[in-house]
């Protein structure tokens, strides 16, 4: 068995027990669920990879202009062709599906092919980040795909923390071969220049770009950090972890604000809006926190746990499980779920996810992707009557 062989045996394993992913979104309006028809179960566009592996990551920018693809050591960015109105009332019927609405922009591999984990893109659109097994995050330009800085998620010396990098230099990426696994990644949403690393050691490491400096290094997590969500001030910084907990974190001063105890599972997910942080365990359970509260208390919902992210605001959220998108209100209740149907031969358990809303070009994307290599992607506005977002 060749190293390659089991790095991608050991990542698929990794997968299978996490069921990770990268989301975010603006969070803005409120979809009446008495407002929200059933959803259709084929989405309005497949995009294969070339490769057919399983897609490892996927993260929309904050804008739904591009998406960011990861399979393997590869990563690609695919941008959306100009929808018209008419497009939003026709979509595309499923024979013609790969009929390109999105086409890829540019694709790269990782210089030392090392399996890539997390990409994410930044609030700005200027940038993107990708994360890999062997501990590397990789800056690159957003309209190049070109690599602009290195990082390593470990804690660097105290004389490598004050040290400038001249522009190119490949920061500490020379001074340590390999960093820890990284798990999750997340920009600031006011200070983009800001990416948190999470790490399958337990450690969060918040880097400056630009700098390429260490502004802090947050432990207390005892066990692999799944999850990170900043606060839409970005003041607060909030990790999920296979300890079982969920921690705060003072972004003003790097220390532990508070910590919850989401589960007796390993936590895989978590997502944050506005006073209300929602958890999935590994296993079967979600749990909700309302943060308003001096004392939150947390209210656990008997379900399938998989990968979290709330709709627009905090009125619902989605959950996706292996095969499955679930609509869930708040208050416990499911009222929608959808998928692909086996009609388009889409019968490959979903690996990955992601979910962006745009306030400002009234766009509503979810994608998932699949262990054979494929990404399915729902617009939602198709199935949301526009009074529901008002």
């Amino acid at each position: 068995m060749t190293e390659k062989t089991s790095c991608f045996q050991l990542l698929n394993l990794y997968y299978y027990a996490t069921i990770y992913f990268a989301i975010s979104f603006l969070p803005s309006r409120l979809i009446a669920e008495t407002n929200f028809p059933q959803l259709p179960s084929d989405p309005v566009q497949i995009l294969n990879m070339p490769s057919g592996t399983p897609i490892t990551d996927l993260a929309f920018s904050h804008d739904c202009a591009y998406l960011l693809i990861a399979t393997g050591y590869q990563i690609s960015l695919w941008e959306e062709a100009n929808v018209s109105q008419n497009d939003i009332d026709n979509p595309l019927p499923p024979d013609s599906i790969n009929n390109s609405k999105w086409s890829i922009s540019w694709s790269t591999q990782d210089n030392n092919e090392d399996l890539i984990t997390a990409v994410v893109a930044s609030p700005d659109s200027a940038a993107v980040a990708y994360g890999t097994y062997n501990g590397q995050v990789q800056i690159l330009d957003q309209q190049s795909g070109i690599i602009e800085r290195t990082l390593v998620a470990f804690e660097p010396s105290t004389d490598e923390k004050e040290t400038d990098f001249e522009d190119g230099e490949d920061d500490f990426s020379t001074t340590s071969p390999r960093g820890e696994w990284v798990t999750a990644l997340a920009f600031c949403p006011d200070q983009p220049i800001l990416l948190a690393i999470a790490t399958l050691n337990g450690n969060i490491f918040l880097w400056n770009i630009i700098t390429g400096k260490l502004v802090y290094a947050l432990r207390g997590h005892t066990d692999n950090v799944t999850a990170l969500d900043f606060s839409q001030n970005g003041e607060q910084l909030v990790s999920g972890s296979w300890d079982g907990t969920v921690r705060f974190w003072d972004l003003t001063n790097g220390q532990l604000e508070k910590t919850l105890l989401a589960s007796q599972e390993k936590i895989g997910s978590i997502s944050l809006a506005g006073n209300f942080l929602i958890a999935s365990g590994v296993g079967q359970s979600i749990s909700s926190w309302d943060l308003s509260k001096v004392s939150p208390t947390k209210n656990q919902f008997s379900s399938r746990g998989g990968n979290l992210s709330f709709g627009p605001n905090e009125a619902f959220f989605l959950c996706q499980t292996s095969d499955k998108i679930y609509v869930w209100s708040m208050e416990g209740k499911i009222f929608r779920r959808f998928g692909a149907t086996r009609r388009l031969g889409l019968s490959d358990l979903y690996c990955s996810f992601s979910l962006r809303f745009s306030q400002q070009d009234d766009l509503f994307y979810v994608a998932t992707g699949t262990t054979n290599g494929q990404v399915l992607i729902w617009d939602m506005r198709q199935v949301v009557e526009p009074a529901a977002f008002e």
